[in-house]
């Protein structure tokens, strides 16, 4: 079983990680937003949409099988696991430039116009150049996610800050010569090359080469079939509302979205990374040896995580506008108020997260794709209502409450599991209360 000052050690590396990632790419942000335009920000939204979305609808959970599998000796399987992800690197790539190039035909015969950010006649050259990073992350080494599963955290977020602290040099010096939308995309391409650099000549573990063993791929895309489907409606319910406006509002109104999206994630990204790379592991770990012991170490860390999640999503509710007004120029005031509405998915969309994490440590990963088709079907309905009714406003109400969709069925998941506790699980909602008046401090 995972020793307690392990998970510490690995929690505390996550999170300076993380903190010190945000700095970054808020500092980034900061000048970025300085030296470009807003309609930057627009067009790298719907690249980066694309993308995750081509990645999410062929994630066949190839991480988890590594941390889940039991024998750490088994060089056949990881190996197998790796060429998988190797050809689902190429094959994403040649479904880019597939999509450029009919969104080029697209535009050419004017089957999109008007002012929306699909109309942009540079958005298919930036879809196939920024799609090759597909290929670079396929050959990520599988010591990567063998490092993750026995929580060896310290030598993966030293890589992961270099290879930010690098790229988002390069692209502000870009930026600052020449202010366009490739800054962002060569500042792209420098960081994947050099992460895949670091991390095979400074991560500890086996050496990978090319493998194809049936076994393995029956046992990897067996747990993975359901993480696929959900990784697909996960990347509809949380990029939906971006896709969808990408039609209705212009690229300046898009940049300004995806500025205050931006706030959100950047507290959202440090309890996914904590949930996926401490929290997950710890549970498979337990799951492995004494299911008994799941309950009381998922609720233990539920309070923490639930405690601060709370706070920090109640002061964002309050305090957003300020902070907003304090960071950015005029051209982004909008995201204030946008901000403050969103922050509703940090208090209730982390506890939810857990919840799913554990059940899938247990071998359910259908929950997570249960969870977010009913997210997603929600989301569709509402967002084209929502702007046919109140506009703008009503979007981003539509996707902040979004997220509370999903609670219902995690508890469900849970209980069948007789892992659930309702006193344990509102125990520490009038938090959000002190943080809310915190906020309203600022």
């Amino acid at each position: 079983m995972v020793h307690k000052k392990l998970k510490i050690n690995a929690s505390l590396w996550v999170s300076v990680g993380h903190v010190f990632s945000q700095i970054l790419r808020l500092g980034s942000n900061l000048i970025l937003t300085r030296l470009l335009v807003p309609e930057v920000f627009g067009l790298m939204a719907i690249v980066n949409i694309i993308l995750m979305g081509l990645a999410m609808l062929s994630d066949v959970g190839i991480g988890q099988s590594i941390i889940r599998h039991k024998d750490k000796g088994n060089s056949v399987f990881f190996n197998t696991a790796w060429t998988i992800q190797v050809v689902r690197g190429g094959a994403l790539w040649l479904v880019c430039l597939t999509i450029s190039f009919f969104l080029w035909l697209s535009q050419k015969y004017d089957l999109v116009s008007g002012d929306g950010v699909y109309s942009d006649p540079i958005l298919p050259a930036l879809i196939s150049i920024v799609g090759f990073t597909a290929i670079i992350d396929g050959f990520l080494p599988s010591a990567l996610f063998m490092n993750n599963r026995d929580l060896k955290m310290k030598r993966l977020t030293i890589i992961d800050l270099v290879t930010q602290l690098s790229s988002t040099t390069i692209v502000i010096l870009w930026a600052w010569y020449s202010p366009t939308v490739w800054a962002l995309v060569y500042g792209v391409l420098f960081g994947s090359v050099l992460k895949i650099f670091l991390l095979r000549k400074y991560l500890v573990g086996m050496k990978n080469k090319f493998a194809w063993d049936e076994k393995s791929i029956a046992e990897i895309f067996g747990f993975g079939k359901w993480i696929m489907l959900s990784s697909i409606v996960t990347f509809l319910a949380l990029q939906g509302d971006r896709l969808l406006l990408g039609h209705y509002i212009s690229v300046k109104d898009l940049g300004v979205y995806v500025i205050a999206f931006f706030m959100v994630t950047a507290v959202t990204q440090m309890f996914s990374a904590l949930i996926h790379k401490v929290w997950f592991p710890v549970f498979c770990d337990i799951a492995r040896s004494s299911k008994e012991e799941l309950e009381n170490t998922y609720y233990r860390d539920k309070l923490k995580l639930d405690s601060f999640a709370f706070f920090i999503g109640g002061l964002l509710m309050a305090g957003g506008s300020s902070i907003v007004h304090t960071l950015y120029d005029t051209r982004y005031a909008d995201a204030g108020w946008m901000l403050e509405i969103l922050s509703i998915q940090i208090a209730f969309g982390t506890g939810a997260a857990l919840g799913v994490s554990c059940l899938m440590a247990k071998g359910i990963s259908k929950i997570g794709y249960t969870t977010m088709i009913a997210r997603l079907i929600v989301l569709l309905i509402s967002i084209p209502v929502s702007f046919k009714t109140f506009g703008l406003e009503g979007v981003v109400w539509a996707v902040g409450l979004n997220f509370i969709i999903g609670l219902p069925i995690v508890y469900i998941g849970l209980a069948k599991e007789g892992l659930f506790r309702l006193k344990k699980e509102l125990f520490p909602l009038p938090i959000i209360l002190v943080g809310y008046f915190a906020g309203s401090l600022i």
